[in-house]
């Protein structure tokens, strides 16, 4: 049961684990330029071990390959645009908005397919979506800032709607997969379950980040920058495996919650290891109103009314 969330909460943690040894690259003098290399290429190994290998299924769609194309560029300029976020504005409230938008790629696809395909949003899922806002704002909010704070909201803004495109497209995968024939892709079920799909996203991703890595920093890679991209690119491929498992899986009570939960799970996670290894205060009450939220909107309250 909730087989949807269930992958959903692996992947969060998963993603938080990757963004600790992130921060562990950083610790030890690393660039985030440099990690995001080897963090994305990593994860395109990943995704060959866990897609066409583990399926056994090597064959090609070249749409699906497009797919993934353009899915690796939108991810890149959303990892791009959120650390020029991160480097000329407030960290918090950069990743509180990052996260807030976990919550909008289900209007798109209801909006885009309707309930026929899965996708309901009730008056329960966006009561419980608003109350996972106000907790994902107020666990990441700081102080604003006075300088630069339009060039912040430029990338700020830039990462929200690029985080909103890429999971409404890792959905519309779903429905490729679930529905091949009505969709307006016009794909068969061989094409629609073309397993290079991640691979090439993240390989494409890669391969932008590589050319703007050589640009700024011509030198290779320090030890510490190879060991903790590698692990926070392992950790971060196995997690978006499960997230795309869930994107697949999920029931149409699910499709609301599955990307709030997620974004959630990651501060929840994030909050632990910030806490007991580098001693941080966190806000464990708005991540409590946050987890709240989820409950609110997953439960299929017209059950019990």
């Amino acid at each position: 049961m909730f087989l949807g969330l269930q992958l959903m909460i692996v992947a969060g943690v998963l993603t938080a684990l990757s963004n600790f040894f992130y921060r562990r690259s950083i610790d030890a003098g690393g660039t985030s330029r440099a990690f995001l290399v080897i963090q994305l290429s990593m994860m395109s190994f990943v995704a060959i071990l866990l897609n066409p290998m583990r399926a056994g299924n090597y064959s090609f769609s070249v749409g699906m390959i497009l797919y993934g194309i353009v899915s690796g560029i939108v991810f890149s300029l959303m990892m791009s645009s959120i650390g020029k976020a991160l480097e000329c504005g407030p960290a918090g409230l950069t990743i509180a908005l990052l996260n807030a938008s976990t919550v909008f790629p289900i209007l798109g696809m209801v909006a885009l397919y309707g309930k026929g395909f899965g996708f309901e949003y009730t008056l329960w899922n966006g009561v419980g979506s608003l109350i996972v806002l106000a907790g994902l704002f107020w666990a990441g909010f700081e102080k604003v800032r006075s300088q630069a704070m339009g060039k912040w909201l430029f990338f700020a803004i830039g990462a929200f709607a690029l985080h909103i495109l890429f999971l409404i497209l890792l959905q519309i995968r779903g429905v490729l997969l679930n529905f091949p024939q009505e969709h307006f892709f016009a794909l068969s079920s061989e094409q629609a379950g073309c397993q290079w799909f991640m691979p090439v996203a993240f390989f494409t991703a890669a391969a932008i980040q590589l050319f703007v890595y050589l640009r700024k920093e011509m030198r290779r890679p320090a030890p510490q920058e190879m060991r903790f991209g590698l692990l926070g690119g392992t950790a971060n491929g196995l997690g978006t495996f499960f997230l795309l498992w869930s994107t697949e899986v999920a029931t149409s009570i699910e499709q609301a919650m599955i990307f709030p939960l997620f974004a959630v799970t990651i501060v929840l996670g994030c909050n632990l290891w910030s806490r007991f290894f580098y001693k941080e205060d966190v806000h464990w009450k708005a991540t409590a109103i946050a987890l709240g939220g989820i409950a609110v909107g997953t439960i299929d309250w017209r059950a019990f009314l």
